[in-house]
């Protein structure tokens, strides 16, 4: 079936969804008219653009980015990257609770 049917990978995008997306579409739609999908139009338009954004880009960059040392240096970037949005959501989340 591929990587889309490990269900871990579908588990972690409906929690986000239930969790995040559907009280803020649900917010939406008693502040404003019609607000719940026009909330899920805008997911919809931001998540192809995004991705489609992503594709092209790393198309263009193929050849630079398959290159025996820029693999390294481009994991590590994205490593770092995810490290300090962890911490940053985690002290974010000590300030919260701590009051």
């Amino acid at each position: 079936m591929g990587e889309s049917a490990d269900p871990c990978r579908r588990g972690l995008l409906w929690t986000y969804w239930i969790t995040v997306c559907i009280p803020q579409a649900i917010t939406l739609g008693e502040t404003v008219p019609f607000g719940q999908y026009l909330f899920l139009i805008l997911v919809e338009i931001g998540w192809l653009v995004s991705t489609t954004g992503v594709a092209f880009i790393f198309s263009r960059f193929r050849g630079v980015l398959s290159s025996q040392r820029v693999v390294p240096v481009v994991f590590k970037i994205f490593a770092l990257t995810f490290v300090y949005f962890a911490v940053s959501m985690a002290w974010d989340s000590v300030r919260f609770f701590a009051g």
